[in-house]
């Protein structure tokens, strides 16, 4: 009994001494976790060979489809380039390329989509470069969307572009007769696209379009004769389109655009003859679904110049090539005010629903940036000389805004 006892004693004494033991043992300091901002890199796609004009905040570098490494330089940059060029900075930039041909055209750089839509007035004479700046390969489907509804043409769907390479499709095979909306959807991968004209055909060239509700397309130099309205709609219903003219003295509606509506899979065409009276200006189109437009511009002495929508925002930049003038246009309710720096140094107001032109160098490329009050969308226009093309280089977005790039979270406790 006593044994017992003593025993009972004697573990209730070692329990009693283990857990005091393990109270004083020093808790392990876990490292904490930690955020860490990610690299906020982009890149664009210049599909043509030619000149680039880039901006940005930081310094570019770039390389060919194949990966061999291009011309590098310090914003504002501008080098040569001899086909497909990826560019790479930190942030946003805005860049663009001046063809190396007596045509002169500039095309707008452009990020890598899934899916977008190319306006063509004229694909009996065009080409669609496929170009796949990624390390994977890229199948790509197309829809063509023309005046009277879906052209069904055999092989439009699956059309394979192999890791850092391009290809040509012939939109005068699929689609002779236009205007058409080419519609493309990546299942694998990613693509830049850009309709070129066919060789011997001079210098056409069409950016993709982003399908939306509303559209500001800026740069309309005045003196262009007849510019023509391309909308499509890739969409199930019909849709009605409200399309205002940003001039010199505010809005208003060209008359042979009023009360239109475009069918399912189709494209229309609008000319709006003088109905813009020949000043600078922009175009806003409203739908009531979402579609895809461009206005093409043709020039007296050189090839049509096709434009698509532009940015929307109080900070704009570009650097271009030599330029007759800087426009900018107000496509809201309100005044805006603006400071101009760069190659033009000045204040401007720009009332609400007008457009503003300011004279740059004809003589200098262009670097110039843009501060206001509201949204604005611009574009740095060059007539060209005697039988060039007409240059539009679009403003947009450069630096680092607060909702790029990504936190990540960084625990070290994970094994």
């Amino acid at each position: 009994m006593i044994r017992r006892l003593a025993l009972t004693v004697l573990a209730f004494v070692v329990l009693a001494g283990l857990t005091v033991g393990v109270s004083l043992i020093a808790p392990d300091r876990r490292p904490a976790s930690a955020a860490v901002e990610l690299p906020r890199t982009s890149s664009v796609t210049c599909g043509v060979e030619g000149e680039v004009f880039a901006v940005a905040d930081s310094a570019f570098a770039s390389r060919d489809l194949g990966g061999a490494a291009g011309p590098v330089g310090v914003s504002p940059f501008a080098a040569p380039i001899e086909g497909p060029t990826v560019l790479t900075t930190d942030g946003r930039s805005v860049a663009g390329v001046l063809t190396a041909d007596e045509d002169r055209t500039f095309l707008p750089c452009a990020a890598p989509a899934t899916s977008g839509v190319l306006l063509v007035p004229d694909p009996g004479e065009r080409e669609l470069l496929l170009i796949n700046p990624d390390s994977g390969e890229a199948v790509v489907d197309l829809t063509l969307l023309g005046p009277d509804g879906e052209i069904t043409a055999v092989g439009a769907r699956g059309i394979a572009i192999g890791p850092g390479a391009s290809r040509r499709v012939a939109l005068s095979v699929l689609a002779p007769e236009g205007p058409v909306g080419v519609a493309f959807e990546a299942s694998v991968g990613r693509v830049a696209p850009v309709a070129v004209a066919v060789e011997g055909r001079g210098t056409r060239l069409t950016a993709a379009a982003v399908p939306a509700e509303q559209h500001v397309i800026a740069g309309l130099p005045g003196g262009v004769s007849s510019p023509r309205l391309l909308i499509s709609n890739p969409g199930l219903d019909r849709v009605t389109l409200t399309v205002e003219a940003l001039g010199a003295t505010g809005s208003y509606e060209p008359a042979s655009a009023a009360d239109q509506t475009v069918a399912p899979f189709s494209t229309l065409e609008l000319d709006l003859g003088d109905d813009l009276g020949g000043d600078p200006g922009a175009l806003r189109i409203t739908a009531d679904g979402e579609v895809a437009a461009a206005v093409v511009l043709d020039s007296l002495d050189g090839p049509p110049t096709t434009l698509t929508s532009g940015v929307e925002s109080p900070e704009l930049a570009a650097y271009g090539p030599p330029g007759g003038e800087l426009q900018l246009s107000n496509p809201g309710s309100t005044e805006v005010t603006a400071r101009l720096t760069g190659a033009a140094v000045r204040d401007v107001t720009v009332p609400a629903g007008a457009t503003v032109a300011v004279k740059v160098s004809t003589t200098d490329k262009v670097n110039v940036a843009v501060e206001a009050s509201g949204p604005l969308v611009g574009a740095l226009v060059s007539p060209g000389k005697k039988k060039q093309g007409l240059s539009v280089a679009p403003l947009g977005v450069v630096g680092t805004a607060e909702d790029d790039g990504a936190l990540a979270v960084v625990d070290p406790n994970l094994r």
